[in-house]
């Protein structure tokens, strides 16, 4: 009733308590230096069969599969590292920490971060992805059989039966992707599966009784992951040309700056000239990629050349890094993602940009446009080397 009161007191203490990552690798056969990464954490606010273990269910058994074959003599072009990340709770520290330990290997080599996180909830998959991953995580989830009907693939759900676009999310914050890919512009992902009849997010009652009754004894959503996640694995770690979509970042990034704008298009516009120089950027990256596979397929880019233009494959994502960070907070580096300033977990896109924007100053907004001319300026550049190898490439395929 209305003259009950209650007298609560929650005891926190604060403490320096020891962690760990949990870390095994598979070395790479011939390209040992580049690596492709997949993780999980494995601390919970209490039983955690959900966040995290559903996720770490999945991680554990990707790296069974993919050690079995190493070990059938069916070894990675690249190098792949497992981590099973600690205190992500607490600060996504045990990722963050180990990714400022190995800042210069990872800017130099990291292919990719695949993040599984709470991932094994449901048979619906779905995913969240910097652009340049997104076609080969459709390509993967086309080879894999749907949870729980096995008669489609995961593809097919996924888009309708090819009705409607592969639907992906933007990648924000909360998780151990962040310092790979607002921090070191390392392109990310994060799988996952819903659907479930409920979710008992961080609660006491997150344990293995109600992960089998609610979401089930069968463990078909985590076998699909692992079998979508394995793919993914293997096609960043064997494909001769690294499989980025060169395109899709500068048409994702048109869309982004329509929503700042809120869909002013043209000239008048202030961001409409960007819009644009991202559309021809887009174009003439889709006919430089297309040309790439052509000649790799062909056996005309090899060797030299084609560690070259993985190089330069690497660095197109980091050319969204800005040395000097964000306003406010210069350890998120990327001009392209960032978790919102707020909550920390919503994802803000051109992050620069909606800063500049939510102030709400004209200013402001127009002086942080430059930062992205000058990203684009780089992928200008880099493009131009691409461009180099294949001209090298069509002169070889003359002289034969």
């Amino acid at each position: 009733g209305k003259d009950l009161e209650v007298r609560l007191q929650v005891e926190q203490p604060r403490r320096i308590t020891p962690s760990a990552n949990v870390l095994a690798r598979i070395e790479g056969a011939r390209a040992p230096k580049e690596v492709v990464i997949v993780g999980c954490h494995f601390d919970a606010w209490t039983f955690g069969s959900g966040d995290p273990q559903a996720g770490t269910i999945v991680l554990y058994e990707i790296a069974r599969s993919l050690a079995a074959a190493a070990k059938a003599g069916k070894r990675p072009a690249r190098t792949v590292i497992f981590a099973n990340w600690g205190a992500e709770e607490y600060g996504i520290i045990g990722s963050t920490e180990w990714v400022e330990a190995h800042r210069a290997m990872l800017s130099a080599n990291a292919v990719a971060y695949i993040n599984l996180d709470m991932a094994a909830m449901g048979p619906n998959f779905r995913s969240a992805a910097a652009p340049a991953l997104k076609q080969v995580i459709e390509d993967a989830s086309r080879d894999v059989p749907q949870a729980r009907a096995p008669e489609t693939t995961v593809h097919a759900r996924w888009t309708s039966a090819g009705t409607k676009p592969a639907g992906f999310g933007n990648l924000g914050g909360g998780s151990d992707h962040v310092s790979f890919y607002c921090h070191l512009g390392v392109p990310s992902c994060s799988l996952g599966a819903g659907g479930s009849r409920g979710v008992s997010y961080h609660t006491a009652y997150e344990t293995l009784a109600w992960y089998r009754k609610i979401v089930g004894d069968d463990y078909e959503p985590a076998l699909m992951l692992a079998r979508v996640g394995a793919a993914l694995v293997s096609r960043l770690a064997n494909a001769p040309l690294l499989p980025y979509d060169l395109a899709r970042p500068f048409t994702d990034m048109q869309e982004h700056l329509a929503d700042l704008e809120g869909d002013q298009a043209g000239g008048k516009s202030l961001l409409g000239s960007l819009r644009a120089r991202c559309g021809v950027t887009a174009k003439a990256a889709a006919e430089l990629q297309t040309r790439l596979e052509r000649h790799v397929a062909a056996g005309r880019l090899t060797g030299p050349a084609l560690a070259q233009a993985n190089r330069l494959l690497l660095a197109s994502e980091r050319a969204w890094l800005r040395k000097e960070g964000l306003q406010e907070r210069p350890w998120y580096r990327s001009l392209y993602a960032a978790p919102d300033p707020f909550s920390g977990y919503a994802s803000w896109m051109l992050p620069y940009l909606k800063h500049a924007f939510e102030t709400g100053r004209v200013q402001d907004r127009v002086a942080a446009i430059s930062p992205y001319v000058v990203a684009l300026d780089a992928h200008e550049v880099l493009l131009a080397g691409l461009r180099t190898l294949c001209a090298g490439a069509d002169d070889a395929s003359v002289s034969k």
